[in-house]
């Protein structure tokens, strides 16, 4: 029944009616095609935003690691440095205390002493005294009777004594000299006076004599 309606439609309906189907489904193509191009590039842009976002990523991971880096030295430097204050403030403590320590031992032990370190400055005092007194007076003493007090000069230091034994009375024809150093107690040399006695005992005195042109043509104008 229906292939015999078929077949009466006249066939000019039949070649529009398969025109428009052509036509719509032509359409329906391109549009697939369209959708499929939207969807490629949807897909293609989706990927090109996403190697982007991976991009900004590793660039943030790197600003990131740069950011820890610089906050990791810069906490290290601050700490460093509040370390030296610290440890500079935790000196000058300790430096006080110890002087603080030292001045209140050195008062206690003053306290504690003071009768013996009066005894003792008494001594010295009295042995120094005792000592300028006897260099002075030993040219008249008994050690001394041999030799004109004339004769004996005080230097005092590096050796108290130089005899020029004969030099005032001339009654000898040549003169000899004597280095004296006079000890109290049971004092010893100085290495100095060591020295002074090794240089004596080996000879080596000599005699040196200065004119007045010799001090320069300046002094020698200002003396006439």
């Amino acid at each position: 029944m229906f292939l015999l309606n078929f077949y009466e439609i006249p066939n000019s309906t039949i070649f529009w009616s398969v025109v428009v189907v052509s036509v719509v489904i032509y359409y329906i193509y391109k549009l697939f095609i369209k959708l499929e191009e939207k969807i490629q590039k949807s897909k293609e842009d989706s990927i090109s935003f996403e190697g982007k976002l991976r991009e900004k990523d590793l660039k943030i991971e790197i600003y990131e690691g740069k950011m820890r880096e610089y906050a990791n030295e810069l906490a290290t430097k601050q700490l460093a440095e509040w370390k030296e204050k610290e440890l500079e403030s935790i000196k000058l403590v300790f430096h006080k205390n110890a002087i603080d320590s030292a001045k209140n031992y050195l008062s206690t032990w003053i306290i504690e002493n003071e009768n013996r370190i009066r005894k003792d400055a008494a001594n010295r005092s009295v042995r120094n005294v005792l000592g300028k007194v006897t260099e002075h007076l030993v040219p008249f003493s008994e050690a001394m009777k041999g030799f004109n007090p004339k004769d004996i000069r005080f230097v005092g230091s590096p050796i108290d004594l130089v005899i020029f034994d004969g030099a005032e009375e001339l009654r000898k024809d040549e003169i000899t000299i004597y280095f004296v150093e006079v000890k109290t107690g049971t004092s010893a040399l100085s290495k100095r006076q060591q020295l002074i006695r090794q240089a004596i005992r080996d000879k080596k005195v000599e005699w040196m004599q200065v004119t007045m042109r010799d001090f320069g043509e300046g002094v020698n104008q200002e003396l006439g």
